[in-house]
């Protein structure tokens, strides 16, 4: 059988031709095959043996891997080592900013292409050879390798100890090569998740000594050159990994010819790598040796927040400075015809993020990960300096959470696991797809780009209190089962859909073969308490849907342990039928929408009828103590009743839990009398003021020294006074006290409508931390009937068309005006017609209503947040009820009960002083909101993607503005920049909200 008369051996072992182009022909790198280049002597293939005879021909089926003989020369086998290696992992992707480019991609292009020096060419050959070896599964070059890399070593160390200017370059980067070397042969393990163990970082220190000597000695007559440049960014990398401290000599990024956007970075770096160093020293000193001086400590620990603070405004503005061609990025989202269960190995989310090149996504994977490692140090900081502040830390674990999620939508791309496709035939969809690209093999040149990012952020472990780790595979399994049971039949898992996260929890939706969907609930460990949170919303969900005939989702499968094949809590249940109304609550007219209104209330109207012994949660007997006993109430038509399977356990309430109380051991149930349940309030609030080390920073006001400022000493004197007449603000309709349960969460979206008659309600969904509490302290008006304008001043008025549209007297368009004053006059009416309805058809919670009018009601309800926030406030209502003789409590001029409580003039005057105090703060954040807008203060500061770009341009701007209107000095200058509310937006994290 004939041979290719010539060519590269890899086309001749193929029998093709070869185009014979040099060092790698063309035919091997269409068809991604190592090129072994031209053979000047003849290869003969062993097929030719047995062709001829010469040896047996085994039996059996023919080897698809045909055995080669191959002489190789030495010197061949290092010219395509190099080659391959060069070509693979030293050709850097087009365009790359030269801020992402590493020390060996940076600098080998600008190297003379011939002759190398004697040191360089043995690094880049050892390490070539070594690297042939492992991916082309030859082992000889192994051999050849080791070889090279001991000549290597011996010519090191004469051309190291005799450094010059000439030389300098080459030697820096064969350090680097050196060291990749050893990382590629010897992989030791290490114990600490960021302090990633490698030989190379005995390298990295002799690099330091080489650019110590070249500092010292030859920058005088050698300026930094790009060689040297990137070498001293490879080491600051290198030494973040490590915590190391940095020498003065090398802080100043300009003497290494850094300018531009680059030095900005640079500066960053440089600033974080410091910082990083001071604070785990402090870290192990306390660690080693007790906390040293407490006032000495927050001094310290005030400096380092203060600088942590500014490098994530300095990153921010470094990102300003940007091209505005790195800024175009497009979102994607996997359909599941594009992938019915994305590969975790491929994807972590169907959302994705491309780019104009792949080049400027690293860009980007760069910034979110250098934004993370700043956030994971400010968490840091936090847990020493202020560890009960736990709204800034949700704050930062929240910014983590959505930086890392960008940083995971950027790297599918970067390493070319989908490519976008233009859709120039179809003209009903215009446009780019995209296309999956899994079959190929992420080129190392590729990966190279994802490397440095994913290193950095690889080893944060402070995202506990957002992310929980489960099996989604278990979790479709079990989901799979439950299809099975409900169809009689087997099951296929189509689609695994990831639902948008909430506060609280994740949600995957499964589709099944059938069009049968479940959905998954796994609780983040913010959720609540463990076991308790999980077990008491599925007993709940039990009741309401069983016992009550209140539409909720069915419970499939469940469990509140870890210890099952999910690896965590978790609720599967049927996917809600109909549509969540707020997809149709907008285009629904004002009658429609009172029917949906009234449906609401006739469910509330039975909830409220059903009263229990206790007050708490509800659980089922089996996961509550043995002593528990069964679950009394009273049934909507009066009779009362006894359920073996249920029980009343702890409180799973979010004021229990909120705030840092959840870590806190306190009362939490239940209770048997109401008086027993609102004492309990002010118990739990005083145990957490005395035992948190930092009280929670109160998000209705901003406090510094021109305005009342919070103490300890202040709060609990509030909860004493609150203990000594809590008896005296019960109401005194028992009916209204009755221990209920309830949805207390009635919003839009947690209600399911038929879309064909959105008055059937086909489900209410979050009945995660209910609560059997006081009628009156129950959400009585849903959510639903929320809206931005001025309230209603009494229960039974209605609105004044004339008054409302008064208020838009002001805009330009007359139009506009109109259709503004209708829809605010139709919500305002939506409202006063509820009230009537449950005034005329449900007395008792229109009692409620009237309760929840009073002082005592306010009383009642302050005190419940007494740890965050309202303690001059709720004092400042207890001196008025003194000065007005207890006007506003019945039970008192009913009976003629003594004052329980007298202030003394002076603790007046004080109580007035701090009232107003509190007053100006809460008047400030008023200042803020007006500056930003009353839209950015709902949903816990949670923004939409639209609305994110309009806060980046705001934001920044209110803040100056809001410190030069009220700051009078430089010292009042500073405590309103640290009390301003927000922190400034991260820019990478949801640039995605893009266009």
């Amino acid at each position: 059988m004939p041979f290719p008369g010539g060519g590269c051996q890899t086309c001749r072992d193929r029998r093709i031709k070869c185009d014979k182009a040099q060092p790698i022909c063309q035919r091997c790198i269409k068809s991604r095959r190592t090129c072994y280049g031209m053979r000047d002597h003849q290869v003969w293939h062993t097929e030719n043996a047995y062709a001829s005879r010469q040896e047996k021909r085994p039996r059996g089926p023919r080897s698809m891997k045909m055995n080669l003989t191959v002489s190789y020369k030495p010197a061949d086998l290092k010219t395509y080592a190099v080659a391959y290696f060069m070509h693979n992992y030293l050709q850097a992707p087009h365009n790359v900013p030269d801020i992402v480019k590493d020390v060996t991609r940076g600098c080998i292009a600008v190297l003379p292409s011939a002759p190398w020096c004697s040191i360089l060419d043995l690094a880049v050959s050892s390490l070539a050879l070594a690297i042939f070896s492992r991916t082309q599964n030859y082992p000889r070059a192994t051999v050849v390798a080791s070889a090279t890399y001991h000549r290597l070593l011996q010519v090191a160390q004469t051309a190291i100890h005799y450094l010059t200017p000439e030389n300098v370059d080459s030697c820096l980067l064969a350090v680097f090569f050196m060291g990749r070397y050893e990382d590629s042969v010897y992989h030791p393990p290490t114990k600490y998740p960021f302090i990633h163990a490698s030989p190379s970082f005995s390298h990295h220190d002799g690099a330091w000594a080489i650019l110590k000597v070249w500092n010292d000695q030859l920058s005088a007559d050698r300026p930094a050159t790009n060689v040297i440049k990137h070498t001293r960014r490879g080491l600051l990398r290198s030494a973040l990994m490590r915590n190391l401290a940095l020498p003065r000599w090398v802080h100043d990024g300009t003497f290494f010819t850094e300018h531009g956007l680059e030095l900005e970075y640079d500066r960053i770096i440089t600033g974080l790598l410091n910082l990083r160093h001071r604070l785990f020293t402090l870290i192990n000193e306390i660690t080693a040796r007790g906390a040293c001086q407490k006032t000495e400590l927050i001094s310290i620990l005030e400096q380092l927040d203060e600088e942590s603070r500014t490098l994530d405004l300095d990153l921010e503005t470094c990102i300003s400075h940007v091209p505005d061609a790195w800024h175009q990025v497009q979102e994607h989202t996997l359909s599941n015809a594009d992938l019915p269960s994305w590969p975790s190995a491929n994807f972590y989310a169907p959302t994705l993020y491309s780019y104009p090149s792949p080049a400027y996504a690293a860009f980007w994977g760069q910034y979110n990960a250098t934004r993370m490692l700043i956030k994971s140090t400010r968490l840091r900081i936090l847990a020493l300096h202020n560890p009960d502040n736990s709204s800034l830390k949700e704050k930062l674990l929240s910014d983590i959470q959505s930086v890392s999620e960008a940083l995971a939508a950027i790297v599918p791309f970067a390493l070319q696991r989908f490519k976008l496709v233009e859709n120039t035939l179809s003209s009903a969809s215009p446009g780019v797809s995209i296309t999956l690209n899994l079959k190929e093999e992420i080129k190392p040149a590729d990966a190279s780009l994802v490397v440095w990012p994913l290193t950095i952020v690889s080893g944060l472990n402070e995202l506990a209190k957002r992310h929980v780790r489960f099996d989604v595979d278990e979790l479709a399994r079990l989901a799979v089962r439950a299809a099975e049971a409900a169809s009689n039949g087997p099951r296929t898992c189509i689609s695994i859909e990831k639902m948008a996260d909430g506060m609280h929890n994740k949600a995957i939706r499964f589709t099944m073969d059938n069009g049968f969907q479940a959905v998954g609930k796994v609780p983040n460990p913010n959720a609540g308490l463990p076991h308790f949170t999980t077990a008491s919303e599925v007993a709940t969900m039990d009741f309401m849907s069983n016992v009550l005939g209140t539409p909720v989702p069915k419970v499939l499968s469940w469990s509140s342990s870890t210890d099952n094949p999910v690896a965590a809590e978790y609720i599967l249940m049927e996917n809600a039928r109909g549509v969540p109304l707020s997809s149709l609550w907008d285009k629904l007219g004002a009658p429609v929408k009172f029917k949906v209104l009234e449906k609401v209330a006739s469910y509330q109207k039975l909830w409220s009828q059903v009263c229990f012994s206790q007050y708490g949660s509800l659980y089922y007997r089996s996961d509550l103590d043995q002593s528990s006993p069964n679950l009394r109430y009273t049934d909507k038509d009066g009779n009362h009743a006894v359920d073996e399977r249920f029980g009343v356990g702890p409180s799973v309430s979010r004021q229990n839990i909120d705030d840092g109380r959840a870590k806190l051991d306190f009362d939490r149930g239940p209770w048997d009398t109401v008086d027993a349940y609102e004492r309990a309030t002010g118990e739990r609030e005083a145990y957490c003021i005395k035992s948190m080390e930092q009280l929670p920073r109160s998000p209705i006001a901003i406090h510094y020294s021109g305005t009342y400022q919070p103490s300890r000493e202040t709060k609990l004197f509030a909860i004493e006074s609150y203990l000594k007449v809590v008896n005296l603000l019960l109401p005194e309709d028992d009916d209204i006290s009755a221990s209920c349960i309830w949805h207390d969460d009635l919003h839009i979206e947690n209600v399911f409508v038929n879309p064909e008659d959105p008055s059937e309600i086909c489900a209410f969904i979050d009945w995660q931390s209910t609560e059997l509490a006081p009628l009156y302290h129950h959400t009585i008006e849903p959510y639903i009937l929320d809206y931005n304008g001025p309230p209603l001043e009494g229960l039974l008025d209605r609105p004044e068309l004339a008054d409302v549209k008064a208020l838009f007297q002001d805009e330009h368009d007359q139009a506009i005006a109109t259709r503004k004053a209708e829809s605010l006059f139709t919500s305002m009416s939506l409202l006063a017609l509820y009230r009537y309805l449950l005034h005329k058809r449900i007395p008792r919670l229109f009692k409620a209503l009237e309760f929840r009018q009073t002082n005592c009601f306010d009383l009642l309800l302050f005190a419940r947040n007494l740890l965050v926030d309202g303690e001059a406030t709720y004092l400042g209502l207890l001196a008025k009820q003194q000065e007005e003789n207890w006007a506003g409590v019945p039970r008192i001029l009913r009976t003629g009960t003594k004052a329980p409580l007298t202030f003394s003039h002076d603790v007046l005057r004080k109580i007035k002083s701090d009232s107003a105090g509190a007053s100006a703060a809460m008047a400030l954040m008023g200042d803020v909101q007006r500056m930003i807008g009353s839209q950015y203060f709902q949903g816990r500061g949670l923004v939409s993607h639209a609305q994110f770009a309009e806060l980046e341009r705001i934001l920044p701007k209110a803040r100056d503005d809001f410190v030069r209107a009220h700051a009078r000095n430089e010292k009042e200058e500073l405590e309103l920049s640290r009390a301003w509310p927000f922190d400034l937006p991260d820019r990478g994290a949801q640039r995605n909200a893009i266009a």
